[in-house]
């Protein structure tokens, strides 16, 4: 049996320079600092982006949900008939909104009053808040719009006439030009 002085073998030193660890430390700093550059280009990008929205005032439309429900049903309780289109003004000078509104059988619907939000869904952010005119008679309503893009829009129209109201919602496709 070997005695225990003799199983131990006696070790140099290593010869190698042992770093101070500063490298790790630097490496660990180094992604620390990138992380916090890709989250700080996210955020920019993500607030820059035209494209994403939230809705307006989206807690009071939701406190209000059952009255929206109730008014979009109403055009049809009430029999009145809406129809949209964006179309070039008469005689040139660029886009308005036209709408026609009639009864159940058919006949105009003069005297209301309507208003109109108007967005292409890729920049709902963008929003336009239109008051229609009446144009011409025969229930028709018109107001200048600007159209920046082709694509799909949406249109929601709030009607009021004789102390009833509606909302009547549609989506319009703008041809390329």
């Amino acid at each position: 049996m070997k005695s225990l002085a003799a199983s131990h073998r006696h070790v140099e030193p290593s010869s190698g320079i042992r770093g101070s660890g500063r490298g790790w430390i630097g490496m660990i700093i180094g992604l620390l600092l990138l992380n916090a550059s890709i989250v700080a280009a996210t955020v920019f990008f993500a607030v820059r982006d035209e494209s994403a929205a939230t809705e307006p005032d989206y807690y009071a439309k939701a406190l209000a949900h059952e009255e929206t429900i109730r008014l979009r049903t109403a055009a049809r309780d009430l029999g009145w008939n809406v129809r949209s289109e964006i179309r070039p003004v008469v005689g040139g000078g660029g886009m308005e909104l036209v709408v026609g509104l009639t009864d159940r059988v058919r006949n105009p619907i003069d005297g209301a009053l309507l208003q109109a939000e108007v967005f292409a869904h890729v920049r709902s952010g963008q929003r336009q808040e239109l008051a229609l005119s009446p144009a011409g008679g025969n229930g028709t309503y018109a107001a200048p719009i600007r159209i920046d893009r082709s694509g799909l829009w949406r249109v929601v129209l709030s009607i009021r006439r004789d102390g009833e109201a509606c909302i009547h919602e549609i989506d319009l496709m703008i041809p390329e030009r």
